[in-house]
């Protein structure tokens, strides 16, 4: 969980003057858009969720670890800034077994005929996890970036 502080005047946790916020001098800066809360496309949700995450903000304080999927090589200044988040990912396919602890769904095997015609390193796999939030403009430059990429692709 990142704590914010605003000095600035803010409504609902999100800076009123659209300024980036950057949380640590060694982490890259933030557009307020993209805060988890901010996300949503209704007020209501916004605020439900930054209420929620204020409240519990005393919870936090008494937790002893978060558990994150990531590795401290891909975030290394987020784990130095918040050393009581363990790293237990990211969770690859090839560590997989039968039983797929961590995974809230299904594997979906659907694109598998699909993706073993095609020759090895040529398909680009796209994954946003459990929790990704796009705006149309963001969105459909992803879509832009990899239909030029003229290579095939799933996600």
């Amino acid at each position: 969980m990142i704590h914010l502080i605003f000095h600035e005047p803010c409504m609902l946790g999100i800076p009123l003057n659209g300024q980036m916020v950057q949380i640590s001098e060694t982490m890259p800066p933030l557009k307020p858009e993209n805060l988890v809360w901010a996300g949503f496309n209704d007020l209501a949700t916004v605020e439900a969720i930054f209420k929620l995450l204020v409240d519990t903000k005393d919870t936090y304080r008494m937790t002893e670890w978060f558990i994150c999927n990531s590795t401290t090589e891909l975030e290394p200044s987020v784990f130095n800034l918040y050393p009581q988040l363990l790293p237990i990912g990211p969770l690859l396919a090839s560590n997989r077994l039968a039983y797929q602890a961590g995974h809230f769904w299904q594997e979906d095997p659907s694109c598998l005929a699909w993706l073993d015609q095609k020759p090895e390193r040529s398909v680009i796999f796209i994954a946003f996890g459990s929790f990704t939030i796009f705006n149309q403009t963001q969105f459909e430059e992803l879509v832009l970036g990899v239909e030029l990429s003229n290579k095939p692709f799933c996600g």
